[in-house]
This record gives C-alpha cells, sequence and structure tokens, in this order.
C-alpha cells in the first residue's frame, strides 16, 4: 500500500501535469511556466546585481544579463524545459548567479 505522501503526489501530478488536453500550445506554455516558476516576491532577489535586457524584433528572442562588473565574454545559456515550462525569467537565478560570478555576459534564448 503506498503512502498518504504518494497517492497525494500522484493526485497533485494529474490535476497539474497529466492531461489529455491542455489547450493551445501558448496556453500550456503560459500554464506551466505559472505553476513551475519562481513566486513573484523572489524577482527583486534573482536580478541583484545585474542588469538584465530583454530582446525581441530583428534579434533573437530572449534575455542579455550583463553583470555590474566588466565583463569579456559571453556564455550562451540554454534552458531545459523544451522551451515550454521555462523561461529566461524563471531561470534568471541561474543566469545572474553566472553572470556575477564568472564575469560574463549571459544570453538566455527564450
Amino acid at each position: 500500500m503506498s503512502s498518504l505522501r504518494i497517492r497525494f503526489f500522484r493526485l497533485a501530478s494529474k490535476l497539474l501535469i497529466r492531461r489529455r488536453y491542455w489547450g493551445k500550445p501558448r496556453d500550456l506554455a503560459l500554464r506551466a511556466r505559472r505553476v513551475f516558476g519562481s513566486p513573484p516576491p523572489y524577482s527583486w532577489l534573482r536580478s541583484f546585481g545585474v542588469t538584465v535586457s530583454k530582446t525581441g524584433g530583428e534579434d533573437p528572442a530572449g534575455e542579455w544579463i550583463v553583470p555590474h562588473a566588466k565583463a569579456e565574454h559571453v556564455i550562451l545559456y540554454r534552458h531545459g524545459g523544451g522551451y515550454v515550462s521555462g523561461s529566461p525569467s524563471t531561470h534568471r537565478p541561474i543566469t545572474a548567479a553566472l553572470a556575477r560570478l564568472t564575469p560574463a555576459t549571459v544570453f538566455a534564448p527564450a
């Protein structure tokens, strides 16, 4: 017999993750980012010590994370999740830490 925690996790995964139809791909991406993303109060801390500039239009869509220290190198950070369940903003704690600690400019495509 499975434990109460396991039964709760299975039920939660059926309700939040495993569904037969999620809707349009855009709706799926927005829902996954809302469910699996970092909480909004945490957003002020994740960009500490860096400048974030979003790109779009003719440039590749994504974010440039530039540290306040002088950066001579560039890191291309490709987040996981099949570009459905993540975004540059959900992975900003990692990319901002990379930019601060290396110091290098980081590009995270959308």
